[in-house]
């Protein structure tokens, strides 16, 4: 029987216990981990405001004074500290929530609720800010592409204990996390990752396999969770509708062997098509 049976626990909760209690205790990331894991296992008990002011306290009451002179300094130390957070966030949590975990939710909601913190303004190269003096405009820092099935297949197929078929189930849990922080409005160039992953998954011709259904998991959940945004204009009407169309016919060719990936291509297509029925009106005439 597994650790995650013996306890009670959601596997992906194992995971994250497992991932941080590798971490030095004494860092940024630890201590974000610890406030992050408490906040996603509250039930409600901590909100979401809560844990962003709790996020806010702790840069001011005990991130800064840990040394007198990170207040002179031009960005505060801001940037090693959104890092641990994106971090802890990324690495920590976001790769091994489910897909389909309501906890995804959860997360972004909370990282939205840290752009309406009083707002500050840190000076940071590459316009990196958490708390700004204009939009409060919250960037991203991660290791994005070191993080994929193929970088990971490339360098050598799993990452530490993982094997490559975990390698690629975290994979589609960290995307559609990216997707559905796309859909918030959280990313600057919102169409960016959605863009590569998409065409990742349905534009190239790939072997069946693990990387391929994943990569063609990830383009789904991408419709699925960031449609309406993507619909605006990250792809062209040819482009819709072709990679509607390989999602349709991926859907029947996997619907006798991988239910999972059939039915989300198959929902994935229903959902392009409600978005843009012109563009499959005109292609039927």
């Amino acid at each position: 029987m597994s650790e995650a049976a013996n306890t009670g626990k959601e596997p992906w909760i194992t995971e994250v216990d497992n991932e941080i209690s590798g971490w030095d205790d004494e860092t940024c990331e630890y201590d974000f981990a610890t406030i992050l894991k408490e906040f996603l296992l509250s039930d409600g008990e901590s909100t979401e405001a809560d844990t962003a002011r709790k996020i806010y306290d702790y840069y001011n009451q005990e991130f800064l004074p840990t040394d007198p002179l990170m207040r002179f300094q031009y960005d505060k130390r801001m940037q090693p500290f959104l890092f641990a957070f994106w971090q802890a966030a990324y690495i920590g949590f976001a790769r091994f929530i489910p897909y389909n975990n309501s906890n995804q939710d959860k997360l972004v909601r909370l990282i939205s609720e840290l752009q309406r913190l009083p707002p500050s303004q840190f000076k940071i190269s590459g316009g990196t800010i958490l708390w700004a003096d204009d939009d409060s405009a919250l960037e991203r820092t991660s290791p994005y592409v070191e993080m994929s099935p193929t970088a990971l297949k490339e360098s050598g197929g799993g990452e530490g204990d993982m094997s490559f078929e975990e390698v690629c189930d975290t994979w589609v849990n960290f995307s559609s996390f990216l997707a559905r922080v796309t859909e918030a409005g959280l990313i600057g160039d919102c169409y960016n990752y959605a863009r590569f992953d998409i065409s990742q998954g349905l534009d190239e011709d790939l072997p069946h396999g693990l990387m391929r259904d994943s990569k063609v998991m990830v383009a789904a959940q991408y419709i699925l969770l960031a449609g309406k945004t993507l619909a605006k204009g990250c792809f062209d009407k040819d482009q819709w509708r072709r990679r509607a169309e390989k999602l349709k016919e991926i859907s029947k060719e996997e619907g006798g062997s991988n239910t999972v990936l059939a039915s989300a291509t198959e929902e994935a297509h229903n959902y392009m098509v409600s978005l843009h029925p012109e563009i499959f009106l005109a292609s039927e005439d």
